[in-house]
């Protein structure tokens, strides 16, 4: 978690469907609900998500979230993953019914070291946050303690003009500085 504080490398963003992540990550997490008698529900956007991220990172925000949801949801429960275009942006959010957070707790829900885990550390959403807008992207989150939290991550979506490299494997091969690589 503190290696996603580190900011002397630049963080290499593709183009990328955001709902090909959604539903690997809602996968790997599957039979752990089944176990525990959670369900996962997707209501992924028709049109796709198509954003610029990257893959590992927006991954590893998705899969905290989700752990989140799955350690806060009691058996017969549902956890909703939702995606959508929302103007310049891809919108992902998931919905839990856990118990939700506390109003009190919610200001500081994404600060360094807050945790109401047993065995927390607190450095989670923060390092989600974090590496989100490393990428031009956010993470906020609504809940009304009793009735579940919501958390929304924000990514742009993919860029709309020329790709930046033409051929993106050469342009690395010759060690040329490329600040986004984009693929279909």
């Amino acid at each position: 978690l503190l290696s996603s504080f580190d900011t002397t490398e630049p963080i290499q963003l593709f183009s990328h469907d955001i709902n090909e992540t959604i539903l690997n990550r809602i996968d790997h997490h599957q039979k752990l609900a089944k176990k525990n008698g959670i369900t996962i529900e997707s209501d992924l956007d028709d049109n796709r998500c198509p954003s610029r991220v990257n893959i590992d990172t927006i991954g590893r925000a998705i899969d905290k979230i989700i752990e989140n949801a799955l350690d806060a949801s009691s058996g017969g429960s549902t956890i909703q993953v939702r995606s959508q275009r929302h103007g310049d942006n891809c919108r992902v959010e998931i919905e839990d019914e856990g118990p939700g957070i506390k109003p009190e707790h919610l200001p500081s829900i994404f600060k360094p070291f807050f945790t109401t885990k047993r065995m927390g550390q607190g450095l989670a959403l923060v390092s989600c946050r974090k590496s989100l807008r490393d990428m031009g992207g956010d993470i906020e989150v609504r809940s009304e303690y009793g009735k579940g939290a919501t958390f929304i991550i924000t990514v742009p979506r993919e860029y709309s003009g020329k790709p930046l490299a033409t051929d993106p494997v050469a342009t690395v091969v010759k060690g040329e500085k490329v600040e986004g690589i984009y693929r279909e």
